[in-house]
């Protein structure tokens, strides 16, 4: 219409063609958009080249509608990113408190600190009661799911949840809130691609987690959704997957164990996951099969070559989530504690999360039943 307006009355003809051409300009723009910057429209819904003009305009603008979508994490439901924003505020500050005071335990339990005794009472019931035998976990004997385990009291007859939260190491501020803030039961699994691992992993036990790697393997939307270069592979040769087990497990010492990263793939071909979890019977670790379906593969499969297993039952946040929808995702892993006596769920380091995991943790006693790190349930929970 402006390029109209612009063009004197008598060359209206030669107005009509360039705002028709300029018209075909943006829906060809619309389309390379749709194509090479945008969402991808499907195959079966590009345009050929001898498709009718009402056909080209209806799926032009199913590509312009599909340009316009912003990511789900955007959109959809938007106050999600300012409680993300606000929890990530409150952590900056929780994590530095949490920090000092448990270094001042630790100081305290080793002898090396300058405070007086009676000032670790002023930490917290919590905190005061992890003075006398300090907060870094000590190493046992037997294999090292077991060595490097916390300590739990089995004979406890409550219903027992374990949590893992993976993907650590990758932004500093969220995985020291993770190490600082949350309770020692809680297992903390670190990213393979993380930058100061052994310092990472060395701090989780100091302040009393148990800790895990990250073991990337191939999901069905692979190659669009990559894990990485360390990502076992179906198409692989067994040998190069080999290699890459070798290159995660060498990221970290004093780990209980692997836990599965994506992997709907790769987890389900007996073939390529029978070598990787001889590999780990050898090595004496664990197996933690994260996806959470009715029929755990890898998880059986753990069992038949005798690793240590431990399922996933509830996936507390595959994506930032609402402290509304992790609760009610919490309240379905205790149901599955009541029923089975044991129950697994695994989170994300997202702000939000690690703050709804500690609020959600300090009332469990409450509600009769026990935080334990995942060790603890090793080879308990039934394979369906």
């Amino acid at each position: 219409m402006a390029v109209q307006s612009q063009v004197p009355h008598k060359g209206g003809m030669l107005a009509l063609i360039i705002a028709w051409s300029v018209t075909l300009g943006v829906v060809g723009g619309l389309s390379a958009y749709a194509v090479f910057g945008g969402p991808q429209v499907p195959a079966s819904e590009s345009r050929s080249a001898d498709a009718e003009p009402a056909s080209q305009t209806q799926e032009t603008q199913e590509a312009a509608a599909q340009a316009e979508k912003a990511p789900p994490e955007e959109t959809e439901e938007p106050v999600f990113e300012d409680e993300q924003a606000a929890a990530a505020a409150e952590l900056k500050k929780e994590t530095a408190v949490a920090e000092a005071r448990n270094d001042q335990v630790a100081a305290q339990a080793s002898g090396t600190s300058n405070a007086p005794q009676n000032q670790v009472a002023s930490l917290g019931p919590e905190l005061a009661a992890l003075g006398d035998g300090g907060i870094a976990l000590t190493e046992s004997s037997g294999p090292p799911w077991q060595r490097f385990a916390r300590p739990f009291d089995a004979r406890d007859p409550r219903p027992q949840i374990a949590v893992v939260v993976t993907n650590l190491g990758l932004k500093d501020d969220f995985t020291k809130a993770a190490i600082e803030l949350l309770p020692p039961e809680m297992t903390l699994s670190f990213s393979p691609y993380a930058l100061n691992l052994e310092q990472w992993i060395e701090l989780a036990r100091s302040r009393g987690h148990e800790v895990m790697i990250d073991l990337p393997m191939e999901p069905v939307t692979y190659p669009d959704d990559d894990p990485g270069y360390l990502t076992l592979l179906v198409a692989l040769p067994s040998d190069k997957n080999q290699a890459r087990l070798d290159t995660v497990l060498r990221r970290g010492d004093k780990i209980v164990g692997l836990a599965g990263h994506k992997g709907s793939r790769f987890a389900a071909s007996r073939a390529q996951m029978q070598p990787i979890l001889e590999s780990l019977k050898d090595k004496g670790l664990l197996f933690l099969d994260n996806q959470p379906t009715s029929k755990p593969q890898a998880g059986k499969l753990a069992s038949e070559v005798g690793v240590p297993r431990v399922i996933n039952n509830r996936l507390l946040d595959s994506e930032p989530a609402s402290a509304r929808t992790i609760d009610s995702r919490l309240v379905e892993t205790e149901r599955l504690a009541q029923q089975k006596g044991v129950a697994v769920a695994m989170a994300r380091p997202y702000p939000i999360t690690i703050k709804t995991l500690l609020a959600w943790s300090e009332s469990l006693a409450d509600r009769d039943m026990v935080l334990v790190p995942v060790t603890a349930v090793a080879d308990r929970q039934p394979l369906r």
